[in-house]
Order: C-alpha cells, then sequence, then structure tokens
C-alpha cells in the first residue's frame, strides 16, 4: 500500500506545472519523487509585507524596528526591556519549555511567546502548561505566552525582537 501512495503521490507531481516547496527537507523529497519539474522552496511565512521588506533601505528598516518596538513594549508591557522571542506553533517538541527554564538566568529581559497553542495529550493546552511551568520556575514575571497573532504582523513581532530563540530539538522547518 505504501508503494502505492509513492506512484501515485509522484505521478500527480509530475503533471503539475511548477512546484512549490515549503521546506529544503520538502524540496529534497519532492525531487525524489519527481526530478524533472521545476519546484522553489517558498517557506509558509512569506508575505508580501516581508518580500517588502527584503527590498528596504537601512533608515527604513530602523524606522520600521522603531515602530514596531514601541508597539510591542505597548501591547505586550515589554517596556523597553531587552526581548527575547519565541514565534510559532505552541507544541511540546518545539522546546519552548527549554526557553521558559532559561529565562531564569537572561537578566532582565522578556521572554515573549508568540503563537497559536495546541492542545496535546498528556499536556492539555501548551500555553497553559508553559505559563504554569513559568511559575513553577519563579520566572512568571518574565514570561509573557501571548498567544498568536495575525499572520500580517509577523515581521513586526520578529523585527522587535532583539534575540529570536528556536528552541526545538527536533524541527522539520529549521
Amino acid at each position: 500500500m505504501r508503494n502505492h501512495g509513492l506512484l501515485v503521490a509522484g505521478r500527480t507531481l509530475r503533471r503539475a506545472a511548477a512546484l512549490r516547496c515549503i521546506s529544503p527537507l520538502a524540496e529534497q523529497t519532492i525531487a525524489r519523487l519527481s526530478p524533472n519539474n521545476p519546484r522553489r522552496v517558498i517557506p509558509l511565512n512569506i508575505s508580501e509585507n516581508v518580500a517588502r521588506a527584503a527590498t528596504s533601505d537601512d533608515n527604513e528598516r530602523t524606522r520600521f524596528r522603531a515602530a514596531a518596538r514601541a508597539r510591542t513594549d505597548e501591547e505586550f508591557g515589554t517596556a523597553g526591556r531587552p526581548l527575547v522571542l519565541s514565534f510559532g506553533r505552541l507544541h511540546p517538541f518545539k522546546g519552548i519549555d527549554y526557553l521558559v527554564d532559561a529565562a531564569a538566568s537572561i537578566g532582565d529581559a522578556k521572554v515573549l511567546v508568540i503563537g497559536p497553542s495546541m492542545t496535546v495529550r498528556p499536556f492539555g493546552d501548551i500555553a497553559d502548561a508553559l505559563r504554569h511551568r513559568a511559575e513553577e520556575r519563579g520566572v512568571a514575571d518574565k514570561v509573557n505566552v501571548a498567544g498568536a497573532v495575525h499572520p500580517s504582523r509577523a515581521l513586526e513581532v520578529l523585527a522587535a525582537a532583539d534575540v529570536v530563540v528556536v528552541a526545538s530539538p527536533l524541527e522539520s522547518l529549521n
């Protein structure tokens, strides 16, 4: 049955005019199934505002970052403190618990966790589990598990951060 599925997938891919791959790993897999199709890696988070920012000059980037930081400070209560950001879907394999544990050793910095929360057995709602962990570790005042933001705001939140952390020990879209 598995081989039949690969045959069907390969046949379907070969009929496509072009293929979008969401990661280099996906591109490698698709290349094996359909080596002659034109394909390009375009991650899921590429939006019009990200593409526009790629062509901005240093002054525009500096102004954008300052405005992004001011809005982030106001919305998430970071008050100009150094900002450590974790941005992505909240799931146990993302390793955000490691970041919560590390919050005790990052001085005056604020940890901002942005992303939609998953509910996973036996952990329950991951956002709630991370908040509980922060309380247990005595760092609840340093960790803000803020939930999801609209995708149009992704670049703004990333621009506001001083450090972006991808703590996951295993990540398919790293």
